[in-house]
This record gives structure tokens, C-alpha cells and sequence, in this order.
């Protein structure tokens, strides 16, 4: 036998030796062993004491329970428990009535209820107006044994307010494998939706600001009339070359519809300021 730290337990310790000592049974009391093939386990042992008619001690009779895969699921258990507990999502289970079992502090920290306030109620009080025919058809689906994934919605918190939450919900069964509820595990992405709908609008800002330079691009072109790749590329760089002149003139691009002859005369439309005074005069 072994003490629960793994060492050594020694013969004159353990129950069999108190019991025949004292003659005081044992009940249920929980040993590790070792198995024939090297194996240890966790067994409940049962020990009780054999007097003769005088009351002594004469022998004692052992009763071991092997709990091993009993403790393992024990443990078990508590490591989920603890991971639900600690986790940031919503962790709900209710039963086929919708009425809620349980409830972890991510979900506290969701919806704004505490255990105490939200074990026993309905699911419909975090469903908003409106909105109960969807939770009854994923009630149907939890019934059939149909798993329901990721599903985006809606639901309110304690004092009114909506979030944004993604959904999963799975069928929850009894030893015989039928369906006596479902768990629930809701993650908020109102911050993830918010950030979508920032990035859709910067998307139509750059649309739009790119459909006016295409714009403007078009307008030079088509104002420049010029027949060739070689001829825009000229005029752009006369525009970089010729200083502006007046309030009125058009940087590079003649307001007429023509670029400005070899002898430098604007177009018909392209007159400087002084040079219409000079032609007045």
C-alpha cells in the first residue's frame, strides 16, 4: 500500500494493522495499492474486526472496491469544471425546458446576472423582444440531437442592453445517450462587428476618393485632347515647366480645348488676365 503522496505506506500503519490493534472497523476508507503488474489504483476498503466471546481481537475481515476509474472521472471533472469557470465565454446549460442549470462567471461577466439570480429561470429573459421563435427552433433542433454552430445574434443583458454574440449550443445526454438538455456557449463580438462595419466604411470611403481621382484623371485627359500617351506625358511636363501667370489661367491645360501654340499664344479660351487688358487697350 501507498500513502496518497506515492510513498511507501508501512505494514504496521496501515487499516488492517489498526483495526487488529484496536478493533475498531474501518469503513471506506480510501488506500492506494499496487496492482500484480505494477499498475497502481485507488480502492475503498471496508475492514471489520472478528471477536471471540470475551471481546478480543481474533482476526479482522478486508473488503477492497477498486475506485480508480470512479476518482479519474472525479478528477476529471473538476479540471472542466475549473475551465468553464475560468473562461471568458458564456458557458450556460438548461434543460429541454429551456429553464437554466448552470451558469459560469463568463457568462456572468456577459449577460450581467450572477448564478444566484439567473439558476431556475427561464432562457427567454436573454432573448430580446421578437426574437423568441428563433430560440424555440434551436430548442427543436437541440431535441433532435442536432448541434447548432457558430450562429451569429443578438441577445440583451441585464439591464436592456444588446450585444452581439456568436453561438454554439450541443445536445446534452444522459448515460442511456437520450437528450435531457443543452450547453451553450456564447462569445460576445460586438467589439468584431464594430470593427467590420469600421472597415466597410473605410473600404467606401477609398471607393469613392479612388473614383475621383479616375474622375479627375479623365477630365484631364479628355480636356487635353491629346491623341497619344507621348502627347498627355508632354503636357504634364510643360505644366511643371510653364509658371502659372494670372488668377485665370489653367495650370497645363488650356481652358479652350487646345494646347498652347509653338510662339507660346494661348488658346481661345486660355487669355491671361494682362493679356486681355493689352488686346482692350
Amino acid at each position: 500500500m501507498f500513502r496518497p503522496d506515492g510513498s511507501l505506506l508501512p505494514h504496521h500503519q496501515c487499516p488492517m494493522a489498526d483495526v487488529l490493534r484496536t478493533g475498531i472497523s474501518v469503513r471506506q476508507q480510501e488506500v492506494h495499492i499496487e496492482r500484480p503488474d505494477g499498475l497502481r489504483g485507488i480502492a475503498l476498503v471496508d475492514i471489520e474486526a472478528i471477536k471471540d466471546s470475551g471481546g478480543n481481537v481474533v482476526g479482522a475481515v478486508n473488503c477492497f472496491q477498486d475506485i480508480t476509474e470512479r476518482k479519474r472521472s472525479e478528477e476529471a471533472a473538476l479540471r472542466l469544471a475549473a475551465i468553464i469557470e475560468s473562461s471568458d465565454d458564456a458557458i450556460v446549460s438548461k434543460d429541454l425546458e429551456g429553464i437554466i442549470t448552470s451558469w459560469n462567471g463568463g457568462a456572468e461577466r456577459v449577460f450581467g446576472y450572477t448564478a444566484e439570480e439567473i439558476i431556475g429561470k427561464p432562457i427567454m429573459l436573454l432573448v430580446p423582444p421578437g426574437q423568441q421563435k428563433e430560440e424555440e427552433a434551436i430548442m427543436e433542433r437541440i431535441r433532435r440531437g442536432q448541434r447548432v454552430d457558430h450562429f451569429q445574434t443578438v441577445r440583451q443583458r441585464k439591464h436592456g442592453s444588446l450585444i452581439n454574440i456568436s453561438l454554439t449550443v450541443s445536445p446534452v445526454r444522459n448515460a442511456q445517450g437520450i437528450v435531457i438538455g443543452a450547453s451553450k456557449i456564447a462569445r460576445d463580438i460586438t467589439e468584431h462587428k464594430r470593427n467590420e462595419a469600421q472597415i466597410v466604411n473605410l473600404a467606401r470611403e477609398a471607393e469613392h476618393r479612388t473614383k475621383n481621382i479616375l474622375a479627375t484623371v479623365l477630365a484631364t485627359v479628355r480636356l487635353s485632347k491629346s491623341d497619344t500617351s507621348d502627347d498627355l506625358k508632354e503636357l504634364i511636363e510643360g505644366r511643371h515647366r510653364s509658371p502659372r501667370k494670372g488668377p485665370y489661367a489653367v495650370r497645363g491645360i488650356p481652358l479652350g480645348g487646345s494646347r498652347a501654340s509653338p510662339s507660346g499664344r494661348a488658346g481661345a479660351f486660355g487669355l491671361q488676365r494682362g493679356e486681355r487688358g493689352a488686346r482692350a487697350n
